[in-house]
């Protein structure tokens, strides 16, 4: 240390100084053609926080000579340079990386461009969000872009003493469209015979719709009479290990669908279409096509994909008098609260109410496919389905008219 001290006043005649400018901040400044260059940071980019440090900057120069390029400001914690580094840093997956790159490159840079991220406050996010309802976007998009900004702050949480708060947005609730069962048969009437069997399983299980396009043969267990959905295939066709909350979700295989299960078709995937597997943009133009025939010839309602199963599943299940908790269960989610959107929707129940009338007992809706009289290719499977419910109904019939143990003992 004295050997860097007494280099330091050597190297005053040289014309290279250094002074602390103010407390705990040193500055090391020169003479550079023409011009007097003051530096508060090393060639490392670090602030010079003691003479030690200034020392070590002067005899560096005085060896090395002085590079303005190696000297400019730290950009490190500039927007567009920390963002473009958190991106880089972080690892997802292939389709959600690219949806954080879009929201990094049109949405964050051209916004907050170079500002400084430590001085980014809670004010300055409400004036994004306000720049964003602005732009038209809707609260879920609105929420999605906010989430990954969040993460970015959280990736710089120890460069970053006081972090900005992100409010909760309030948006009204959207409008949960459904199908009731003889409108969703109204529908499967106009779904091609190859399609049938994903579409089946689809409204009997109410799972997500990658989740039934990422099952695989390995994860059916007809021995047991149990499935598992643990895998799902992205946008790109991809199979993914895992499924959207990271949870394993075993099912029974229920009398509806176990037909689907009695061949094989040489891929590891239960459903594909042509050689590979199906993806959610499949399944979203099968359906339209489909919706829009049955709208032609019976004025079905035209509902999304989601809606006309997963969101059916969920309402149907619900106005047939089961409760909430077993319908979360049902559907996979990690709450009740997430279920209670679809309660809204349970109108026998609330009609006795408004009407002043008890009923506890609510009868079952029990989906029959209609009366087929047509030539379209999905016959078939409509006389196997009706010979299945068929059977049911008879085992069923045949456990009522046992007699209990204690009417045998009698």
């Amino acid at each position: 240390m004295r050997y860097l001290l007494f280099g330091k006043d050597m190297l005053k005649d040289k014309g290279i100084y250094c002074r602390e400018h103010r407390p705990g901040r040193w500055q090391v400044y020169f003479s550079h053609e023409g011009k007097q260059v003051h530096l508060q940071r090393d060639q490392n980019g670090h602030i010079l926080k003691s003479e030690m440090a200034a020392a070590n900057l002067m005899l560096y120069i005085n060896q090395n000579g002085y590079d303005p390029r190696k000297f400019g400001k730290d950009k490190s914690f500039q927007f567009d340079v920390a963002a473009q580094t958190w991106v880089e840093l972080t690892k997802r997956d292939t389709e959600r990386m690219k949806e954080r790159e879009r929201f990094v490159r049109l949405i964050f840079i051209p916004y907050f461009e170079k500002m400084d991220i430590k001085t980014i406050k809670t004010v300055h996010i409400d004036q994004f969000i306000t720049h964003l309802q602005s732009k038209g976007f809707q609260g879920s998009y609105i929420r999605n872009i906010l989430g990954d900004l969040r993460s970015f702050f959280r990736f710089n949480k120890k460069s970053i003493p006081d972090p900005p708060e992100f409010r909760k947005i309030e948006t009204q609730e959207k409008v949960i469209r459904w199908l009731d069962a003889r409108e969703q048969d109204e529908v499967f009437r106009f779904i091609p015979k190859k399609h049938l069997p994903i579409f089946t399983f689809l409204r009997w299980y109410g799972c997500r719709l990658n989740e039934a396009c990422g099952l695989l043969w390995e994860n059916i267990l007809v021995e047991k009479g149990y499935l598992s959905l643990s895998t799902v295939v992205n946008r790109n066709g991809e199979l993914k290990p895992f499924t959207k909350k990271k949870q394993l979700k075993i099912r029974p295989i229920i009398p509806e669908v176990s037909w689907i299960f009695d061949e094989r078709n040489g891929s590891e995937f239960v459903f594909n279409h042509r050689g590979k597997p199906y993806t959610n943009f499949t399944l979203y133009w099968v359906w339209k096509m489909a919706n829009e025939k049955a709208h032609e010839k019976f004025g079905t309602p035209t509902v999304p994909v989601y809606s006309g199963l997963r969101h059916s599943f969920a309402t149907q299940r619900l106005n047939s008098g089961f409760d909430l908790a077993e319908v979360s269960a049902a559907l996979g989610h990690s709450s009740v609260e997430m279920t209670k959107r679809y309660a809204k929707y349970s109108q026998e129940r609330l009609s006795n109410v408004m009407r002043g009338v008890y009923n506890p007992f609510i009868g079952v809706q029990k989906p029959n496919l209609l009366e087929y009289k047509g030539d379209s290719q999905d016959t078939q499977f409509l006389r196997h389905y009706d010979e299945r419910n068929r059977k049911n109904q008879d085992q069923n019939e045949e456990i009522n008219k046992t007699p209990n143990v204690k009417t045998r003992a009698k």
